[in-house]
């Protein structure tokens, strides 16, 4: 008898199962590949808002842990009873505005790349991913760093968010393997952090600095 496809809230529930057991981000989405190889584009969309509303809201419980024993995911899988959620962000800074005017776009400069800013509108789009895109990624990110050498530094395929809100730029690790760092200090999973102007953005060994455009 031919098994019904995994549908995505099935496959949102799968991320989530092994986001809890202690799996990064890029792990979950690699799983869910296996679960269900083919998606359509709708599909893919309905599954990338569900994700990225729950790493916001409750990801931030759910450190990845490179010594977790993870149990695959069923339809009828349940956590290991001995699981607890993980410990909130440590910090957040007081949010504030830089600058005077509404920010427009957002300009990245890629470290040994400075002949090809990155400028994005955010005039429609508030929250933006940055990472690798890759063909067989179920979740792809607004701002793809392959071409900048980001496979090579270090660059997860979902590594962290710039959000802006309020006229404040914010960003957040994702759960990233090879960490993010603001001006030398290292960003705990899903802590957000005020991002001015000039700041230096570390994502694993990819340098980078934001300007704004007004």
């Amino acid at each position: 008898m031919t098994q019904p496809e995994i549908t995505v809230k099935q496959l949102f529930d799968a991320f989530v199962y092994y986001r809890q057991q202690g799996a990064s981000p890029d792990y979950s989405l690699g799983e869910l590949r296996k679960l269900r190889p083919v998606i359509t584009q709708q599909e893919r969309d309905e599954l990338v808002s569900y994700i990225r509303t729950w790493e916001m809201s409750e990801g931030q419980n759910f450190p990845p842990d490179p010594s977790a024993e993870l149990r695959p995911w069923s339809p009828d899988a349940k956590l290991p009873s001995h699981i607890k959620k993980g410990t909130k962000q440590l910090s957040t800074d007081t949010l504030k505005e830089f600058g005077t005017g509404r920010i427009r776009a957002i300009i990245l400069i890629v470290k040994g790349y400075e002949h090809a800013p990155i400028t994005v509108d955010i005039t429609s789009k508030s929250e933006l991913i940055l990472g690798r895109a890759h063909e067989d990624a179920v979740l792809l990110p607004d701002i793809d760093l392959t071409g900048y050498g980001g496979e090579d530094m270090g660059v997860s395929r979902v590594h962290a968010a710039i959000k802006y809100h309020n006229n404040v730029v914010t960003i957040a690790d994702m759960g990233s393997v090879n960490n993010t760092y603001l001006n030398g200090a290292l960003l705990h999973p899903q802590e957000v952090r005020v991002l001015p102007e000039g700041s230096e953005i570390r994502l694993g060994n990819l340098y980078m600095r934001p300007t704004y455009k007004r």
